[in-house]
């Protein structure tokens, strides 16, 4: 392979360089901004979900602005009704937990004695380190002067936030799919500037949209499916508040690799108190590893299908990084940011490589 001249070696640091600078900029804006970039990436998302449902009606002759006010009421309402049942089944949760709790407390010591008694016997395999010189250090007792009111007023502008976060979401969605044309041809022409031809330009946002739009909607139809034979399946085995589990295990099922167990762990607990024998709660392990099973082969590629295929190291990175950046909301978002960064690099030709990186391998290639 012929060696690279120093001028082209020094181009491409110079490259590095800047997009390893832009790189930074952005995530400190992503973090200093947090709650401004998360409401709208949460906007867009709401977006591309409505905007098959959106388009059907305008199909039947609705006008567009009317199907737009239409799409977003029905789903706030669905989404109201949603939130109200899961609200009433947590409260008659919190009223009976003080029955499972002797038992939890149970459990949890019977936890603590293994390790003790597993830690105790490691002890006689390693000793100790001899403890440091010198007299131990006193210990200072730190007061806590926060002021109630600070704490209160805290809380409220805290849940002022919230609240306005989520009356904006509505409205930025309305404009978002009400202004779709005006924002595509802007973006075209601020490409074509740059040097891109006016077809080329169209053509990959037209691809780039549409694949963020199916892998936004069939993550959200497969959830949707887990959280539903999540459900049924704790309801067959009879666990207590199978209808907080199963919606639950299905949201958690967004963080890849991990998802799958953490989601799992609330319904084992609940079985080994409900009943007296092990056996329900090896039903559940079992029917989560077969809902695993029937996510990664029969549902995933049906529903999600290769629109965006996001490798799981990639994922895991992703969710790892947004989480650190957003909190809990960000490892939800983690999967559908990563998925447009490689819907857009698989169309640019300086980025498709990183799009491959991101990627898994194609086995239909030669």
């Amino acid at each position: 392979m012929p060696a690279l001249r120093p001028e082209a070696h020094g181009d491409r640091l110079a490259s590095a360089f800047r997009v390893a600078v832009l790189a930074a900029l952005t995530l400190l804006f992503c973090r200093v901004a947090s709650t401004v970039v998360v409401t709208f990436v949460v906007a867009v998302l709401y977006a591309y979900v409505l905007d098959p449902a959106v388009v059907r009606l305008e199909r039947r002759r609705v006008p567009r602005t009317f199907a737009i006010l239409l799409a977003i009421v029905a789903s706030l309402a669905l989404l109201g009704l949603l939130a109200y049942f899961l609200w009433t089944q947590l409260e008659r949760f919190q009223q009976d937990f003080p029955k499972y709790r002797h038992e939890l407390e149970e459990l949890a010591a019977t936890v603590r004695g293994f390790v003790d008694r597993l830690r105790q016997r490691t002890r006689t395999l390693v000793p100790p380190a001899p403890p440091p010189p010198g007299d131990a250090p006193a210990v200072v007792a730190v007061r806590d002067d926060a002021s109630p009111l600070l704490a209160w007023t805290g809380r409220l502008l805290g849940a002022v936030n919230v609240l306005v976060v989520l009356t904006v979401i509505p409205f930025l969605t309305f404009f978002m799919l009400s202004g779709r044309n005006f924002f595509r041809d802007r973006i075209a022409a601020l490409l074509c500037r740059h040097g891109w031809e006016q077809d080329a330009c169209e053509t990959m946002l037209d691809d780039v949209s549409q694949q963020i739009r199916w892998f936004a909607v069939g993550k959200l139809a497969l959830h949707v499916i887990l959280a539903v034979l999540t459900t049924a399946a704790l309801l067959a085995i009879g666990v207590d508040y199978a209808w907080i589990w199963g919606p639950l295990s299905s949201v958690i099922a967004l963080v890849p690799v991990f998802g799958f167990i953490l989601g799992m762990v609330p319904p084992v607990l609940i079985a080994l108190i409900q009943f007296d024998s092990l056996a329900p709660a090896l039903w559940v392990v079992a029917a989560f590893v077969a809902i695993q099973f029937i996510e990664t082969y029969v549902l995933t590629p049906k529903v999600v299908g290769r629109t965006v295929n996001l490798n799981a190291l990639a994922s895991l990175v992703a969710v790892l990084l947004f989480g650190w950046l957003w909190g809990a909301i960000g490892t939800i978002l983690a999967l559908p940011i990563a998925a447009a960064l490689k819907a857009v690099c698989d169309h640019v030709d300086g980025l498709r490589e990183m799009g491959a990186l991101l990627g898994t391998e194609d086995r239909g290639r030669a």
